[in-house]
């Protein structure tokens, strides 16, 4: 259907056009989407839309760049995001960065980096290393991809959640959770993060969600 923000807008994530950066205390439909949205999602300073039609829409910090410039400015109307003509069927949006899921069974990655953050990935490196700001050392405008197995990425079921740099994955097919780093090559979450080892073999995990400093984990028992 159609897409209507309200909040803050001091940055385009409102989606009003230029000339718009303020707050709006009601909500006002998202001007200039190209299509009827399917799926939406919001990160701090960005939103995202999925069109019917697979096309990925993005505004917001940092969201504006053309074909073959990345202006790091704000975009306060939608701006179509490239995935080299795939169709997208799933979206979501973390703090700083966004995940697309292709038709194709691909996982993408694209955002800021952290100030903690660091990525040994080539095309993540290509991209931050030809920067000549800080700002553009730290951030990947254009989708890089993740290295996932098609098995669990095609189940009915997959969850995906986004924190501040990391991404977590649940799936019927995994016997416990995924996450990645700006690294872009998931790993089990107890091999990740030492604290979870107890959690994770004594529970079966069925969701992940991360907050700003914690995260919350929802497990299979009544």
């Amino acid at each position: 259907g159609k897409v209507f923000c309200w909040g803050k807008g001091g940055r385009g994530q409102v989606g009003q056009g230029k000339g718009t950066a303020q707050d709006y205390l009601t909500a006002v439909k998202v001007a200039r989407l190209p299509g009827r949205a399917v799926e939406i999602a919001a990160g701090f300073n960005h939103s995202l839309a999925l069109l019917e039609d697979g096309r990925v829409f993005v505004w917001g910090k940092f969201q504006k760049q053309t074909e073959d410039k990345v202006d790091f400015e704000d975009a306060f109307i939608p701006i179509q995001v490239d995935f080299n003509g795939v169709a997208v069927r799933r979206i979501w949006a973390g703090y700083f960065h966004s995940v697309a899921l292709t038709s194709t069974n691909q996982l993408f990655q694209w955002g800021r980096l952290s100030d903690k953050a660091v990525s040994a990935h080539p095309d993540v490196r290509k991209q931050i290393d030809a920067g000549e700001t800080q700002l553009a050392r730290s951030t990947v405008v254009r989708p890089v991809s993740v290295q996932v197995s098609s098995e669990w990425v095609m189940d009915h079921d997959l969850e995906v959640s986004l924190g501040t740099d990391l991404t977590y994955v649940t799936a019927s097919s995994l016997d416990r959770p995924l996450v990645w780093d700006w690294n872009l090559s998931p790993v089990p979450l107890d091999l990740f993060e030492p604290r979870c080892v107890d959690l994770v073999r004594s529970h079966r995990v069925r969701r992940v969600v991360p907050g700003w400093q914690h995260t919350l984990y929802l497990t299979e028992e009544e």
